[in-house]
C-alpha cells in the first residue's frame, strides 16, 4: 500500500545509495521521475566517495554529496571534522524527504540528524532493531522473487504513490564536454576520430565475474582478423592490470591499451563513440546501456534479471548450466566460474555481429 504524501509541499529531497559504481548508477533514472513529475523539486545524493562520476551532472541532480566508505562510518560522522561538515552542509538544506536505498546504518543516523518530514526505506533484516524500524516512518516491501535493482530503486516512489511508465526506467550517465574532449583527442591521435571500432573492458573488481583470458584473447585476434579496430579498457589497479598484460600476450598483433589511462566519465565518453561494446558484470557494461551504446554483456553466477542490462541495444550472453544463477563468488567459492569461462568464443562473437548489425 503505497503511503499518502503531498509532494506538492516537498522542495527539497535527499537520497542515499551508498554501494558501488554499478549501484550508484542504477538509481539514475529516480532522479529523472522525480524531477519529471516536479520540476521545482530539487534531488540531492549522497553517494561514497569514489562513485559520484556516476550521477555527476545529470541533468535531475541538484548536488552530490559523497561520504567516506568506511567500516567506522558512524564514528568518523559523528566525532570527526570532516564528519560534522558533511552533516552541517546536509542540515542547510532542510530536506522535506529522505529515501534511504541501501541497507546501512547512516540513513538512521541521517534521519534523526537532518529530521526531514518524511524518511522511508525498504522492509530489510535491519526492521528487526527497534532503532531502524523507529528512524523511518515508513518502510516498503521488496518481492522476495528476483527483481531488478533499477526497478527495486523505483519502488521507493511506487510506495511514494507514483506509476513508473516503460521509458522512464532508463539508465542516465553524462560524460560531459571534458571527457568528450579528452576522448575526441585520444580517438584523433589515434586515427580512430572517424573510424569505427570496438569497446573491450575484460575486467572485473571481482575475478568470478572475469571470462577466460586465453578466450578473451582469442575473441580479440578473430575480431582483428575480420577488420576491427579493437580498444581495451581496465581500471589502474594492480589486479586488473596483470590480467589486461596476460591478454596481451596472447594477442596475435596489439590492441590499442587504455588501461588505466581513463576516468569513469572518460569511459563513458570512449564508449558512446564505439560501435559496440563488450564487457562483463561490471560498472563500465552499465555505463554502456547509459551512454546507448550496443553492448554484448558475459554473464555467470550473475543474475541478470537482477543485474544485466536491459536495453534493447543490449545481448547478453549466458551459458545453460542449470546452476546458474548462482551468485557465488565462483563455484564452490573457488573464484573461478565454470558457467562464464566455458563461453565459447563462436557465440561471443556471433553476439557482437549482431549487436552492430541491428544498430546500423
Amino acid at each position: 500500500m503505497a503511503i499518502s504524501f503531498d509532494f506538492d509541499n516537498i522542495h527539497r529531497v535527499l537520497i542515499t545509495k551508498l554501494g558501488h559504481h554499478r549501484d550508484v548508477l542504477l538509481t539514475s533514472p529516480l532522479f529523472k521521475v522525480l524531477k519529471t513529475r516536479y520540476p521545482k523539486l530539487q534531488a540531492d545524493a549522497l553517494v561514497f566517495d569514489g562513485t559520484e562520476e556516476m550521477l555527476t551532472l545529470h541533468p535531475s541532480v541538484n548536488q552530490v554529496y559523497t561520504v567516506e566508505n568506511n567500516t567506522g562510518l558512524l564514528s568518523k560522522m559523528s566525532n570527526f571534522a570532516q564528519g560534522k561538515r558533511l552533516i552541517k552542509q546536509l542540515k542547510k538544506q532542510q530536506y522535506d524527504l529522505l529515501i534511504h536505498l541501501t541497507d546501512h546504518d547512516l540513513g538512521a543516523y541521517l534521519k534523526k540528524q537532518l529530521k526531514p518530514s518524511l524518511a522511508i526505506t525498504a522492509i530489510s533484516p535491519k526492521c528487526k532493531n527497534k532503532t531502524w524500524l523507529k528512524s523511518f516512518q515508513f518502510h516498503y516491501p521488496l518481492p522476495t522473487t528476483p527483481r531488478h535493482d533499477v526497478e527495486k530503486n523505483l519502488d521507493a516512489l511506487r510506495a511514494l504513490g507514483m506509476v513508473i511508465e516503460p521509458d522512464e526506467r532508463k539508465l542516465i550517465l553524462v560524460p560531459g564536454e571534458e571527457a568528450a574532449n579528452h576522448v575526441d583527442h585520444i580517438l584523433n591521435d589515434l586515427n580512430l576520430d572517424s573510424t569505427p571500432f570496438l569497446h573491450i573492458h575484460p575486467t572485473s573488481s571481482y575475478e568470478f565475474r572475469c571470462w577466460s583470458e586465453p578466450k578473451m584473447a582469442a575473441l580479440i585476434n578473430r575480431l582483428h582478423r575480420d577488420g576491427h579496430k579493437v580498444v581495451l579498457t581496465a581500471a589502474p589497479t594492480k589486479k586488473e592490470k596483470a590480467m589486461m598484460a596476460r591478454i596481451f600476450n596472447e594477442l596475435e598483433k596489439p590492441a590499442i591499451d587504455l588501461t588505466g589511462k581513463l576516468t569513469l566519465k572518460q569511459v563513458a565518453a570512449l564508449t558512446a563513440r564505439a560501435s559496440c561494446f563488450i564487457g562483463v558484470d561490471s560498472a563500465p557494461t552499465h555505463i554502456a546501456e547509459a551512454v546507448q551504446t550496443p553492448t554484448v554483456a558475459l554473464y555467470g553466477p550473475s543474475n541478470e534479471k537482477v543485474r544485466g542490462p536491459r536495453s534493447p541495444h543490449s545481448i547478453i550472453v549466458t551459458s545453460d548450466h542449470s546452476c546458474r544463477p548462482c551468485g557465488l563468488s565462483g563455484c564452490a567459492g573457488s573464484n573461478t566460474s565454470d558457467c562464464l569461462i566455458n563461453l565459447s568464443v563462436k557465440n561471443v562473437e556471433m553476439a557482437i555481429r549482431s549487436a552492430t548489425l541491428n544498430s546500423r
